[in-house]
């Protein structure tokens, strides 16, 4: 409220009410009324004066405490400004009015004006305001629903609303919210067919128009169904269909009346908002529903997936040993001669292949576990030097001399580190057998690791094909494979990156990977701090 001056004289108060269009009233110090101009007995619905009355057996009984300490404590020579209040009216009624007032001596002199409009708008603004937000906090359809009857029940007490809900095939209807109405009575009205003669709300929607029945017990459209609602003291029905951004049906909002009524075009609007909103909230439901089927499908396939790749790996692993075992013996003659070396050489191409296919049946268990959340570490303290040269040796082992060279450098005073040494020894072989393998006759392979205040660096950095940069942004991702433009053919499962990378991030660091095409590869580990010991600092 604000200082300002009506400008109302307090002489010939009558007189000056009289053919002033706002309403005016003048009261007393203690609230009593002493003038009134026809437009505030017009208001309330008074034909005569009422100086009779107290001021406060005018207003509504919330608003009655918060008006009297307005007014109650003005001084003389201040005014009030935009006080919202309930006025009663003569049919028991309440309009909003907003409230000035000035006192002058021993007398206030109010303006008042209808505010029914810009309150309604505001309460309607708020309502839709809390259905949005239920909407987008993700709240389930059904508390929408309720909240948007109970929300348009407070600002048309008249009515009892319903929200019906159409099946999927747009044939029947169902009950989707109706606090106020007999749960008998909602019970009722599930599995009614839409048609050109189905009340109220399945009328609406198979004409996808609104349908007002003033009297439910003398339209021809609730023929069927009056007595349902009848004796449910249910005597008037109107119906908005519910359309979604294609104008399908989803469904009505439907108002009752315990009377025969026919709606004004006030009601009608506020119900054609609500309408909008409600119709938004169902589809966007049926979006979440249909999400979360499908997160709940892509999981379920995935653990199938996963329990299949596990169980077939393991019964793959059986026979697979008992060849590289028997190619082994036959290789090492523990049987006796084989009589021609070609045989031997068919031995270890067998021992080749079955190692080779053994390796990519570990790939598939391991990311199996990896994606189940079942591979734990177990950390041990190791020295970093050692096991890089190992692992160099077991990819260099096969390679003839044309094959690119493998250099390694450690600083001299040494790194060890906790980790788990199985996956570590498995990230290095993965990205050593991927450098050799894009790296032609000739090239260089360089193995570097340092450590700074932040952590330890591990690089793999080739002078191979290198990856152009539309593959870079698909590898790591599981199966796949990048065909390099040089000719050379890719083998393998494409599994090594995604799982050193998940082994890496398992470990609390990152892998990341730098190309050029035509000019090689860089891949960096990059491990915590807490995971070092010895620093050498670079």
């Amino acid at each position: 409220m604000r200082n300002s001056a009506i400008g109302l004289s307090p002489q010939g108060e009558v007189e000056s009410f009289r053919d002033v269009a706002d309403m005016l009233l003048a009261v007393t110090a203690d609230l009593q009324c002493k003038a009134a101009n026809p437009a505030f007995l017009t208001c309330i619905g008074y034909d005569n004066d009422v100086t009779a009355l107290s001021l406060l057996a005018l207003v509504d009984g919330e608003d009655r405490p918060k008006l009297a300490a307005a007014l109650r404590t003005l001084e003389p020579g201040c005014s009030i400004h935009g006080l919202d209040v309930r006025l009663l009216t003569k049919n028991d009624g309440a309009r909003w009015s907003e409230w000035s007032a000035r006192r002058s001596g021993e007398t206030i002199y109010c303006v008042i004006r209808d505010a029914t409009e810009r309150v309604w708008r505001e309460s309607l603004r708020l309502a839709e305001q809390d259905i949005l937000a239920a909407i987008a906090g993700g709240h389930s359809l059904h508390r929408i629903l309720t909240l948007a009857c109970e929300k348009f029940e407070t600002l048309l007490p008249s009515g009892l609303c319903s929200i019906l809900l159409l099946d999927p095939t747009r044939t029947w209807i169902r009950n989707g919210a109706a606090p106020s109405l007999p749960p008998a009575y909602t019970d009722a009205l599930n599995d009614i067919a839409v048609g050109p003669n189905a009340g109220s709300c399945g009328t609406a929607i198979f004409r996808r128009e609104m349908v007002i029945v003033e009297d439910i017990a003398n339209d021809p459209l609730w023929t069927d169904y009056r007595d349902l609602a009848l004796p449910h003291g249910l005597a008037a029905c109107w119906s908005i269909p519910l359309l979604n951004a294609r104008q399908q049906p989803l469904g009505s909002f439907a108002i009752y009346h315990k009377e025969p009524h026919y709606p004004c075009d006030h009601e009608i609007e506020v119900a054609r908002l609500f309408s909008h909103v409600v119709a938004v909230a169902i589809e966007r439901g049926a979006d979440r529903d249909s999400l979360i089927e499908a997160r709940h499908a892509a999981e379920s396939a995935n653990r199938a997936k996963s329990e299949f790749l596990t169980h077939m790996s393991h019964e793959l692993r059986t026979p697979l040993n008992a060849i590289i075992g028997f190619s082994d013996a036959m290789s090492a003659g523990v049987f006796g001669p084989l009589g021609s070396d070609r045989y031997a050489e068919y031995a270890q191409h067998i021992r080749a292949s079955g190692t080779l296919l053994l390796g990519m049946i570990d790939g598939l268990l391991d990311l199996a576990r990896l994606e189940s959340g079942k591979v734990e570490l177990r950390d041990e303290p190791l020295e970093l030097a050692p096991l890089m040269t190992e692992c160099v040796c077991i990819v260099e082992t096969p390679l003839d001399s044309s094959a690119p060279s493998i250099s390694v450098e450690v600083p001299s005073n040494g790194l060890a580190l906790t980790a788990d040494r199985q996956a570590m020894t498995r990230v290095m072989l993965n990205l050593l057998s991927n450098a050799v393998k894009f790296t032609p006759r000739g090239g260089e392979i360089f193995v570097t690791a340092k450590v700074d205040p932040e952590g330890l660096s591990v690089c793999v950095t080739d002078t191979g094909v290198g990856i152009s940069p539309q593959d870079l942004e698909a590898i790591g991702k599981p199966f796949v494979r990048v065909r390099p433009s040089s000719g050379l053919q890719p083998h393998g499962t494409g599994l090594g990156l995604f799982i050193s990378r998940s082994l890496i991030e398992l470990h609390g660091g990152t892998l990341t990977v730098q190309s050029r095409l035509g000019q090689g590869t860089e891949v960096t580990i990059r491990l915590p701090i807490a995971r070092v010991a010895n620093l050498a600092v670079a």
